[in-house]
C-alpha cells in the first residue's frame, strides 16, 4: 500500500459533505489508522455488493457514498471499541526488553507482527563491545553494524515455545508476518538478510536492518546526521 495514493484530493472527491469532513477528520488526526478504520466500518455496515479498494479507490468512494452517515458512524465507534480492546503485541517480556533502543517504527513493525506469528526477538540495541566479539567469533563480518544505531532487530520464530534456528520454512513464516505488518502500518521500514537482501556471505537468517529507503548509503552512521545520541525512546 502507498500512502501517498490517499490524500485530499480523495477527500475532496466525496461529494457528501458529512461523509467529507468525517474521513478528513479521521485522516487528518488519525493518519494511516484512520483509512484502516473507515476501511473496516465500510465492511460492516455495507449492504450493497461494492468492495473497498485499496486506499479509497473508486469502489471505496462509490460505497461511502452509499452507505448512511449514522450507519458509518455506529460502525466507526465499534472499530475503535474493538482497536482499544484488542491486544498491541504478542511478544514476551523478554522480547519487549530487547526492542529498547531500537527505532519505534521497527518497534511498531515487530509488536503487530507478533499477533500473527508467534516472533521472538534475540537481539536489538548492541553494544561495540558486544559487536567487537561477535565478530572476533566470526559470527559478524563487520564492526559498525546496524544493531548498534537501534537500526536492526534479530527476530527468530518459536515453535511448541522453543527457537526455530534450522528452518528456511520458520524465517518465511516471520518474513511473512513482518510483511503484513509493514502493508498494514504503511511503513515499508524493514529489510532482511535471507529474503532481501541476499546475504551470500553471511548466513544471518534472523537479522532486520533499516531499509536502505532510510538510511543513507547504507551507511547507519549518517542516519544520526544532526541527531542527538544513539538509540531510540519506544
Amino acid at each position: 500500500m502507498n500512502v501517498s495514493n490517499f490524500n485530499n484530493d480523495k477527500i475532496k472527491d466525496i461529494s457528501d459533505i458529512g461523509l467529507r469532513n468525517l474521513v478528513g477528520s479521521l485522516w487528518k488526526f488519525k493518519g494511516v489508522e484512520g483509512v484502516k478504520v473507515i476501511q473496516e466500518a465500510l465492511n460492516l455496515a455495507n449492504v450493497t455488493d461494492l468492495k473497498v479498494d485499496g486506499w479509497f479507490g473508486d469502489s471505496s468512494i462509490k460505497l461511502l457514498e452509499a452507505t448512511d452517515v449514522d450507519l458509518l458512524n455506529t460502525a466507526i465507534g465499534m472499530v475503535l471499541d474493538k482497536v482499544v480492546t484488542q491486544p498491541k503485541h504478542n511478544l514476551s517480556k523478554t522480547s519487549i526488553k530487547r526492542l529498547i533502543g531500537v527505532h519505534p517504527d521497527i518497534v511498531k513493525v515487530v509488536k503487530l507482527a507478533s499477533l500473527y506469528e508467534p516472533i521472538f526477538v534475540v537481539e536489538g540495541l548492541r553494544s561495540q563491545k558486544r559487536q567487537n566479539k561477535l565478530k572476533r567469533k566470526g559470527k559478524s563480518q563487520i564492526s559498525r553494524s546496524y544493531h548498534l544505531y537501534g537500526l536492526a532487530v534479530d527476530l527468530v520464530l518459536l515453535v511448541n515455545g522453543k527457537i526455530d534456528w534450522d528452518s528456511k520454512k520458520s524465517y518465511k513464516r516471520v518474513h511473512n508476518a513482518i510483511s503484513r505488518a509493514e502493508d498494514e502500518l504503511g511503513l515499508l521500514v524493514l529489510d532482511n538478510a535471507m529474503f532481501d537482501l541476499h546475504w551470500k556471505s553471511l548466513t544471518d537468517y534472523p537479522h532486520w536492518q533499516m531499509s536502505s529507503r532510510y538510511v543513507p548509503n547504507r551507511n547507519p552512521r549518517k542516519f544520526f546526521k544532526n541527531k542527538k545520541g544513539i538509540g531510540f525512546k519506544s
